[in-house]
């Protein structure tokens, strides 16, 4: 079976959460992380093995899902760009 590559932006208190959970799901693959805050995106990409990214845009075309654990007023936006890039 595929694994379900998936992505986090955003990795404060609560997306690091979201990180964690998919990096101990079998089914899944935590293709990487996001933050406007490099070196806190590098510390949690680390800690889950993966691959961190400043600009959400650079995980167009790698993930099949992604969970925005960013401030509420721009999960509108970052979300539909993502369903706007499938």
């Amino acid at each position: 079976m595929k694994k379900v590559r998936v992505g986090v932006v955003g990795v404060g208190y609560l997306g690091k959460f979201h990180a964690e959970k998919y990096a101990g799901i079998s089914e899944a693959e935590l293709v990487g992380v996001v933050d406007v805050n490099g070196e806190r995106a590098s510390e949690i990409a680390a800690l889950m093995r993966c691959r961190s990214y400043r600009d959400y845009h650079d995980l167009f075309g790698l993930v099949d899902a992604v969970s925005i654990a960013v401030p509420t007023p721009f999960h509108f936006e970052i979300a539909k760009e993502f369903l706007n890039h499938q």
